[in-house]
């Protein structure tokens, strides 16, 4: 009896384990291939994000490059000015030194 009993217990395991198999291996099966298909859908939308940020970064990089650009240009453009204003200082400032020293020549002159 209880070689029968045995028995039927390994065979009662063996057809659960057989019911088991027959949802168990189609859902596990359905859950690689949805997994796979996620993982493809998920590569695809990487890259055109990374396009977009690739874009948007080289946006970016122009806009500053140019705004860059303009600065140094700005730049230049006070130096200049500011050589012009310093030559015509030091212009105005020997033009003023020579009328002083024209007056102060001749009332030396007015003096002996």
């Amino acid at each position: 009896m209880n070689e029968v009993a045995e028995t039927s217990n390994w065979e009662v395991i063996h057809h659960i384990l057989e019911a088991l198999g027959l949802f168990f291996i189609p859902f596990v099966g359905w859950t690689l291939v949805a997994i796979l298909n996620h993982s493809k859908q998920i590569v695809v939308l990487e890259s055109k994000v990374n396009d977009s940020l690739d874009r948007r970064m080289l946006s970016i990089e122009n806009k500053v490059q140019s705004l860059e650009n303009k600065i140094e240009q700005k730049i230049d453009a006070i130096e200049a000015n500011v050589i012009d204003c310093k030559i015509s200082i030091n212009s105005l400032i020997n033009e003023k030194f020579e009328n002083l020293m024209a007056i102060v020549n001749d009332k030396r002159k007015n003096d002996q």
